[in-house]
């Protein structure tokens, strides 16, 4: 190539090249490094994902935004203590899960303190009440655990106990009070129709398929009736011994634990919900 071909040929790239629009400092700064200038390529629209391309190849709309998070001035909690939860295993007071029966738990007179490690007529006593006064332990079965522990210890404070989780007798005697001073721990109870009404299915361990089903059912009578009445299935056997807890209907009569009748506080309305993460008990 001759001198003035190359020349002309220069002209015309320098001409091209200061008509093409400024580039962003980041493009030019690349094409610095490179060495050239290369012209800036039209802006690349992402396709949309199938799920939201219509029939007809119309997109459809975006959801609207939510509205921002408002973050509220944190909850100073009502109750406080310091004391810290007794979790120490009590002296044993004679009584064993094997003592449970609806006469006895009725006629026991409780042997305090009553805490970790126990288990008998005592324990269930306590337990019946304080799912009275709604501090529920969890599931009734007459042996102390931690849940039980926890709900004393926090029906302690509120009413101005010192809080140990352990019962001694001024607990038990404001716990009875609370629990509306029910004339019996464990009532006998006409089961209805709707109470013993299945279908009882065997549920799928995957909770995918159990998502699938129609319907949220129970496996067995006596998973339905341990739900209704906050108890274990064992613990309905001691209490109905010789009883098919599998095989009750309608119209037959069980006892069961006293935990919800005319006499016992309202269930109430949670107003404030308290997170601690001070887990000092």
């Amino acid at each position: 190539m001759t001198e003035r071909p190359r020349a002309a040929h220069a002209a015309l790239m320098l001409a091209c090249i200061l008509a093409l629009p400024c580039a962003p400092a980041r493009a030019a700064g690349q094409a610095a490094n490179n060495g050239f200038s290369a012209p800036l390529l039209p802006a690349a629209h992402a396709r949309p994902p199938a799920s939201r391309v219509g029939p007809n190849g119309q997109v459809a709309r975006p959801a609207p935004p939510r509205p921002p998070l408002v973050r509220r001035p944190a909850v100073s909690p009502a109750l406080n203590p310091t004391t810290p939860l007794d979790i120490s295993r009590v002296a044993a007071n004679g009584e064993t899960a094997a003592q449970i029966t609806a006469e006895a738990v009725n006629a026991a007179r409780p042997r305090f303190p009553l805490g970790p490690g126990l288990k008998g007529p005592s324990v269930l006593r306590v337990q019946v009440l304080l799912n009275r006064a709604l501090f529920a332990p969890g599931m009734l079965d007459g042996g102390w655990g931690q849940n039980t522990s926890v709900a004393v210890y926090w029906f302690q404070a509120r009413e101005g106990l010192t809080p140990t989780g352990v019962v001694d007798s001024a607990t038990y005697a404001r716990l009875v009070q609370v629990a509306g001073n029910p004339a019996q721990i464990v009532v006998p109870h006409t089961l209805t129709a709707a109470e013993v009404r299945g279908p009882f299915v065997s549920l799928p361990g995957s909770i995918y398929a159990q998502a699938e089903m129609d319907c949220m059912c129970y496996e067995s009578l006596g998973e339905k009736l341990s739900e209704l009445f906050a108890s274990r299935v064992e613990l309905l056997q001691k209490l109905n011994p010789g009883v098919r807890i599998e095989a009750l209907k309608a119209g037959d009569v069980i006892n069961v634990p006293n935990v919800r009748d005319a006499s016992a506080p309202p269930r109430g309305v949670v107003e404030t919900l308290v997170v601690s993460g001070a887990d000092h008990y």
